[in-house]
Order: C-alpha cells, then structure tokens, then sequence
C-alpha cells in the first residue's frame, strides 16, 4: 500500500532522505516544501534582498543536496546540513560579483531603538544590509533563523564560543555606532 503524499510530514528529514535514496524521488519534493520558506528568507537576507541571487541560489542549493543526498550524515540535523549548501552558493554567489554593493554603516542609517538588539527583529532587519556579509549570516542565523549556536556550528564549521565572540562583538561594535540603543 502507498502512502498518501499527506502522511509524509509527518515523517522525518532522514526518513525523507533515506526515501528519496531508495530512488523514489518525490519524496525530496517533500523535503523543498519544507525548507524553501526557511532557505528564502535566510538567503534573501544573506543576499540583501537581490530577488534574482536568492531564487538562483535556492535552486542550485536543493539541486546539490538532491545529488549530493548520499553524503548526508545523521550525525548533524538535516537542516545544517541543508543551510551549509545554501550558506555555500549564497558566498559564491558573492564572490562571483553577482552583488558587490557595500553600504558604509553610517548614523543616519540605524534606527534609534531602546530595545536590546537580541529583543528587536524589525532593528536587525534594518541594519542587515549595511553590514558584512560574515557578520549579516550570524545575525540572520542566530537572531531571525532563531538556531543554536550549536545549529550554527554546524553550518559554518566554526566552534560555538567562536560564533558567541563574533555575536557580542557585532553587537558591542552596532552600540559604539549607535549608543542611544
């Protein structure tokens, strides 16, 4: 008996995976569904909102991890395994010089906001932009992705006490610039 297409969210990435390695393909497109909202707005922040970057970067990502399937390793969520690939094409995607516009952070450019930085989503989304692009992915993954530095670890390949520094210094050097927040 066949499984209704309804009854696979309820099945997990590596049951999706193992699935779709079992060469039956439509289970990947269960996979896309799931992440393609994620992914797209992980990228369109990681690409500063170039629309045209974002959609070739989402179709390059789920076209490596589809035959790249086979290299996945349990050990490590589905997901950091999933946001490294896009992580990957959205850096090449920058070196290329498909996006080489760096915006100086300025003043006038920040938004006054007693909130603390950890507590404002609408302030990071603001100041995204006129970051680097290191500094925009710790942000984006940690702040609005909302993953553990451990999740982020995984996905950068850097230690989790590294990427901790890197978020306090981001934020000590944003109140420097701006310190009425």
């Amino acid at each position: 008996m066949r499984e209704n297409k309804e009854d696979w969210k309820n099945l997990s990435d590596k049951e999706l995976a193992d699935r779709t390695l079992d060469q039956n393909k439509e289970y990947f497109e269960e996979l896309v569904n799931r992440y393609y909202p994620k992914l797209f707005r992980y990228l369109h922040r990681l690409l500063n909102h170039d629309e045209h970057g974002v959609e070739e970067c989402l179709s390059e990502t789920f076209l490596k991890a589809y035959l790249n399937l086979s290299t996945y390793s349990p050990r490590a969520p589905f997901s950091a395994w999933l946001y490294r690939i896009a992580h990957n094409q959205a850096v090449d995607h920058l070196r290329r010089g498909a996006h080489r516009a760096t915006i100086e952070m300025k003043e006038e450019h920040l938004t006054v906001d007693p909130l603390p930085l950890y507590e404002d989503k609408d302030y990071i989304e603001h100041i995204l932009g006129q970051l680097s692009i290191e500094d925009r992915n710790l942000l984006t993954l940690y702040y609005l992705e909302e993953l553990t530095l451990y999740e982020i670890s995984d996905i950068l390949k850097i230690k989790p006490n590294t990427i901790a520094v890197r978020i306090k210094r981001i934020r000590e050097r944003l109140r420097k610039d701006n310190p009425s927040s």
